[in-house]
């Protein structure tokens, strides 16, 4: 309750009040981040820098730090979208798509 004395809000236990949601959602977190390799051709050749894409399923606290995007999809019962929330340099859009649809097949699986 706020109390518009003190401006100040209280949390209590005592007052409780039940939340009615209309869809359940589940949440999937995906770590991406890029690798850069180096191919070195024969004879002499000049090198290139060949870049790959890497998503990592539910990326603990260690690793998120380490990522250079953080993606958490959240999927309803019916596995629709509720959102996307993308934090860092951003990504491919065929990877995101792909971690979407992996999201969908996985709260098919997932009872909550």
């Amino acid at each position: 309750t706020f109390d518009e004395e003190t401006g100040q809000t209280t949390c209590t236990r005592k007052e409780m009040a039940s939340l009615n949601l209309s869809r359940i959602p589940a949440s999937f977190s995906y770590g991406i981040f890029d690798s850069y390799v180096t191919l070195v051709h024969c004879k002499g050749a000049k090198s290139s820098l060949y870049c790959r894409t890497h998503v990592l399923a539910d990326p603990t606290s260690f690793e998120e730090p380490l990522l250079d995007t953080s993606l958490t999809v959240l999927v309803d019962e019916k596995s629709q979208i509720v959102s996307v929330l993308q934090e860092g340099v951003g990504t491919e859009q065929d990877v995101m798509k792909e971690c979407v649809e992996v999201a969908r097949r996985r709260r098919g699986e997932v009872k909550i």
